[in-house]
């Protein structure tokens, strides 16, 4: 049994969109609501508009 916050809201910040993708997949099924960017740029204005409970950002960035 997984205990999660249903409902909190996670921002995934990568510039690989296909695992961006996967990764959100797995949160949503898991009950999380899930919003990505793919820089910096767009990972700011994600959060001035939604801010996130917790952010996942990939390590490598440009």
């Amino acid at each position: 049994m997984t205990d999660t916050v249903t409902g909190a809201r996670v921002l995934v910040v990568d510039d690989d969109e296909g695992s961006a993708a996967l990764l959100k997949r797995l949160l949503v099924k898991e009950g999380y609501l899930v919003d990505t960017a793919f820089d910096g740029t767009s990972a700011l204005a994600t959060i001035a508009t939604t801010p996130p409970d917790v952010m996942l950002l990939d390590v490598v960035r440009p």
